[in-house]
């Protein structure tokens, strides 16, 4: 079975061609399939973290939005992973009454950075506000703020965020790589079935949009399942 599934993020359209093993076409032949390895199904599952995540920041943030870090001065430092939680929960509830007070949008995503060496540091994809109010709001450390990029695609950004969190869930100590808050909008997805004559490794690019090359992608899943994946990026003053 052949599936064609299209998500609309923000400025992004996310296409994916995949042939799925399900009941046998006839003529066709089934592959065998196989069970995959643990390090193998580990890997695909934070691969589709990182779409998921992907995504979620596509669909609701922007340049006028903010990459923020927030660190621990060292007697500030907590010693768990417990700890750290408790005091980000703290900072996004002044923080919110802060947005508000000034009717500015509120929404973020989140990660917690536990290093075996000590480092503890807090990263967030939140809305736009002005930034003293994020170091008003912060009292243990320092706070970094730095505007999202114009692209509009921010994969790479989401997965600089879940390497933080993967050892951790792999390990059992943490049951999710990120958070966010609950008013997030959802991505558009759509998805057909399609004849296998449309499965061609090859983009099609749709007008006012351009291909981001770093996104194609041929490849067999975990599950021995055949995948071709792009992503289209909107062409930033197009109307179309």
């Amino acid at each position: 079975m052949y599936i064609l599934e299209s998500c609309k993020a923000g400025r992004t359209i996310e296409v994916r061609k995949m042939c799925v093993w399900g009941k046998r076409e006839q003529g066709s032949r089934r592959k065998k399939k196989q069970k995959p390895s643990t390090e193998e199904q580990l890997a695909a599952n934070l691969k589709n973290a990182i779409r998921k995540l992907t995504r979620t920041m596509n669909t609701n943030f922007g340049p006028e939005d903010y990459h923020l870090v927030l660190s621990y001065r060292k007697e500030e430092k907590p010693d768990s992973w417990e700890g750290m939680a408790a005091d980000v929960r703290e900072f996004l509830k002044k923080l919110r009454k802060e947005y508000k007070k000034q009717g500015i949008p509120w929404g973020y995503v989140r990660v917690m950075e536990c290093g075996k060496r000590g480092a503890r540091h807090h990263h967030l994809v939140i809305k736009g506000i002005k930034p003293a109010i994020f170091r008003s709001c912060w009292d243990k450390g320092w706070v970094g703020c730095y505007p999202l990029d114009e692209s509009g695609q921010y994969k790479d950004l989401a997965a600089y965020f879940l390497k933080f969190t993967d050892e951790a869930v792999r390990e059992g100590i943490l049951k999710h790589r990120w958070d966010s808050s609950k008013n997030l909008k959802q991505p558009e997805i759509h998805r057909v079935r399609v004849s296998r004559r449309y499965f061609r490794a090859t983009p099609r690019i749709e007008k006012g949009y351009y291909l981001d090359k770093d996104t194609v992608q041929e490849y067999v899943d975990a599950n021995g399942n055949r995948q071709f994946s792009y992503t289209l990026i909107k062409i930033r003053g197009d109307t179309s």
